[in-house]
């Protein structure tokens, strides 16, 4: 049987691990970087230096919850069950240091992966234990040999506040711009709002679309990405909105998953999504709600009208400054000219919302005066 481990303290330092090991009279060399998914994300957990350790003369990193958030590290997998027992002996869970939990953790790719991890049960709040260099010395090391990012540690080992490790959503339903639920955002803040794509298949709810899967490489879901300002109290709405009740929970209708997310020019960012777990709804082909609803059209031209304002020709100005390598005229038929052109370009992708962005100086376009507020959604 193969087992799956989500490290993302000392275990990580693979040296640290093997001398362990080999002092403590294990084999440690079973215990594999899951070839699939090397890097992963434990969501609603943060960082905590929250329990002192004797051995490391300080505190020793933990995990709290906190929802909305994430730990970065890494997914292992072993068959041999005398892995599992030398981890257990590592973390002390007959002693009572850590607690072995069963834990889902996530990928880019919109994957959910069973696996267990090591937790050490705290008050609330977390009270703070100051790290010996060398024990921090050692993570560094594991999270740089797994090109992590080593914020967090550097946070959690200062005892700073931790830093939120994702604030963005993709929207495909009825929260994208110039929908009904939409003010559920605006009322959080929004600071960007762009036209996205992400890998998955849409369905048809009757009300409402969805997204079932992320992983489907050769179908596309548009929607608009989203930064949401107080990105916490968002997701702790979204959820109960969602009908999200935790990670596994087989009463879940939805499940917040991370995905890529396209956001033009080749440019992909990582961001929040809430996935379908149940098997009803109508495909739609087009992957998209907006042109289901025949929304398209007038949710684009309203974007556009707002990228452009009262000064249009200076926008397509700057769009031609931002592209000087396009001379010639093949090349210049490539960038939008007109506010018809423009429309046109941006319905079907040849241009980005994200360039317009850059000539219009313009993030959140299209998200003070919702379609259905003008009653033309109708």
């Amino acid at each position: 049987m193969t087992m799956k481990y989500f490290a993302y303290g000392s275990n990580l330092n693979q040296d640290h691990w093997n001398s362990w090991c080999h002092e403590h009279g294990f084999d440690g060399s079973g215990l594999r970087p899951l070839a699939e998914v090397t890097a992963a994300v434990l969501p609603d957990y943060e960082l905590s230096f929250s329990r002192r350790s004797q051995r490391w003369n300080g505190g020793a990193l933990n995990l709290v919850p906190s929802p909305g958030n994430a730990v970065e590290g890494v997914l292992f997998e072993f068959t041999d069950l005398r892995i599992r027992d030398a981890l257990d002996r590592k973390e002390g869970v007959k002693c009572g240091a850590y607690e072995r939990r069963e834990v889902i953790v996530l990928d880019d790719w919109g994957g959910a992966t069973p696996a267990f991890t090591y937790i050490c049960p705290t008050a609330s709040p977390a009270p703070y234990f100051e790290p010996s260099e060398e024990y921090v010395q050692v993570v560094r090391q594991g999270l740089e040999e797994f090109d992590l990012d080593t914020t967090a540690l550097d946070l959690a080992a200062a005892g700073k506040p931790a830093r939120l490790f994702e604030n963005a959503l993709f929207c495909c339903g009825d929260l994208m711009r110039g929908e009904n639920g939409f003010g559920v955002l605006r009322s959080h803040g929004v600071s960007c709002a762009l036209l996205a794509d992400v890998r998955g298949r849409l369905v048809d709810l009757g009300e409402n679309a969805a997204m079932i899967g992320c992983l489907d490489g050769e179908t596309e879901v548009h929607g608009d990405f989203f930064r949401v300002n107080n990105f916490r109290a968002a997701v702790q709405q979204l959820d109960r909105r969602f009908c999200f009740v935790g990670y596994g929970a087989p009463n879940s209708l939805f499940e917040r998953r991370l995905t890529e997310v396209h956001v033009g020019d080749g440019r992909v960012r990582r961001a929040w999504t809430y996935i379908y777990m149940a098997s009803d709804g109508d495909i739609v082909p087009s992957g998209c709600w907006r042109t289901r609803r025949s929304m398209h059209g007038d949710v684009i031209g309203r974007i556009v009208d707002e990228h452009l304002g009262e000064s249009p020709e200076a926008v397509f100005r700057e769009i031609r400054r931002q592209h000087p390598w396009r001379r010639s005229a093949a090349d210049m038929a490539g960038l939008p000219r007109t506010k018809r052109q423009l429309r046109h370009f941006l319905a079907t992708g040849q241009f980005s919302e994200r360039k317009l962005a850059q000539a219009s100086n313009i993030w959140t376009a299209f998200c003070s005066d919702p379609l259905h507020e003008r009653g033309e959604c109708r």
